[in-house]
């Protein structure tokens, strides 16, 4: 895992990040002819997982029990108990837990 916490991260309990993922909370605005750096906090709630070689993005908040699967980039907040996939992360379903 990767953090690049130019703003603040907030990683919850019984949050699972999984290998290679990357939290990068800067970017670039491209319409400046300076580049001016942009920095957002990133938060990533309880029960949720972020699957291996995934990327989330400065802004974004992982919902509470959200999964974004393996190899995803995540631009825009995860609603809670929902399963993101691709790039950019879609929604794909409903994250139901057995009891």
């Amino acid at each position: 895992m990767f953090i690049l916490n130019l703003a603040p991260v907030t990683i919850a309990a019984n949050v699972c990040i999984s290998q290679r993922a990357f939290l990068c909370t800067g970017n670039h605005d491209y319409t400046s002819p300076t580049f001016d750096l942009i920095t957002k906090p990133i938060r990533v709630e309880q029960g949720s997982w972020v699957g291996a070689s995934s990327f989330v993005g400065p802004g974004v908040t992982v919902g509470q029990g959200a999964v974004l699967t393996a190899g995803s980039i995540a631009a825009k907040d995860l609603a809670p108990s929902g399963i993101y996939h691709g790039n950019p992360a879609l929604f794909l379903r409903e994250r139901v837990l057995r009891s």
